[in-house]
């Protein structure tokens, strides 16, 4: 074993703060998860959203979980094959990501039309790996897919940490979400206080801006 363990009162400091942001973030993924559910179920034009897989990704030796996400599937009618999903990702530490300037732990937001539901090798789940197909629009949305149109593919991030409460995932997360498949633009998807991270790309590097959670309204 290499260097020196650190002392006893940062191993139970840090012990403490991992076993209460876990609960915390438990408890947010099943409030977020039964808000969106809701919000994209629509009775009348018989659209009904459903839980359609979940997975996660531990640190070395399991001590921790780096990563957390989950699917739903977005079906019509009677069917049984998704025509779109939206996915939702809590990352703690990605050692890529870490490398993006201004990155923190964060809320990835997903949606692409289509049967094949996400997974956590999908590469719209790394603003590290975006290709050259993806575009920015409004400097928060990051868009993939022919023509930009409003049934392509879609992503946002928000920091975890400005989740405090039901509210700020209704009005951070849900609402844009459901604005957004219903065809509205970021101006009118995201509310004017939106923390949604806003990005900014020079050639090859992407960082985030140091004023991102001043709101929309400075884009």
């Amino acid at each position: 074993m290499e260097g020196q363990m650190t002392n006893g009162n940062k191993i139970l400091n840090a012990a403490k703060i991992i076993i209460k942001t876990g609960e915390q973030i438990e408890s947010l993924i099943e409030i977020l998860e039964e808000k969106l559910i809701d919000a994209l179920t629509d009775e009348k034009q018989k659209i009904r959203a459903e839980e359609w897989t979940d997975d996660g990704v531990n640190s070395a030796g399991d001590w921790i979980i780096k990563s957390y996400f989950w699917d739903v599937a977005l079906l019509r009618g009677k069917s049984k094959k998704p025509y779109a999903h939206v996915a939702i990702q809590i990352v703690l530490y990605d050692d890529e990501e870490v490398q993006i300037q201004g990155w923190e732990p964060s809320i990835y937001i997903v949606y692409a039309p289509g049967e094949d539901e996400f997974d956590l090798e999908s590469f719209c789940f790394r603003f590290s790996k975006l290709d050259a197909g993806c575009h920015l629009d409004g400097g928060l949305l990051w868009r993939w897919g022919e023509e930009a149109e409003e049934d392509d593919a879609w992503m946002f991030s928000i920091p975890l940490v400005k989740m405090n409460c039901e509210k700020d995932l209704v009005q951070q997360i849900v609402q844009p979400v459901k604005r957004l498949i219903d065809g509205e633009t970021p101006s009118q998807a995201f509310p004017d206080d939106s923390v949604a991270f806003r990005f900014t790309q020079e050639g090859d590097k992407l960082r985030l801006l140091a004023d991102n959670h001043s709101g929309k309204q400075s884009l």
